[in-house]
């Protein structure tokens, strides 16, 4: 917890829950994991500093939770082409950070 006045830079009376970037996950099974990284790369390291990329993967996996094989990614890029693939990938990242942006 923590909480802090920002005007008077004294203690508060209510204490403000701050979510952690790379606080444990609970999917929609209730299953429990270490972070968002670790759904599916269990070897992912999530980065606290909102500064990097949410998850930093292992091989074989990629994706802004490393969810994505690299050979799933490579087979449909060669389907549809990098440029198209990259557009897709971006659409996917959209979705994860804002879902209400697709609408």
């Amino acid at each position: 917890y923590s909480c802090f006045h920002p005007c008077t830079r004294h203690h508060c009376p209510v204490r403000l829950l701050l979510i952690e970037r790379c606080g444990p996950y609970i999917d929609a099974t209730g299953t429990q994991f270490q972070s968002r990284c670790n759904v599916v790369d269990t070897g992912a390291t999530c980065n606290e500093d909102p500064s990097l990329p949410l998850c930093t993967c292992t091989p074989p996996y990629m994706g802004p939770t490393c969810s994505l094989l690299v050979t799933m990614y490579e087979r449909v890029k060669a389907w549809l082409g990098a440029e198209v693939t990259d557009k897709l990938m971006e659409i996917i990242r959209t979705a994860q950070k804002t879902p209400a942006a697709l609408v």
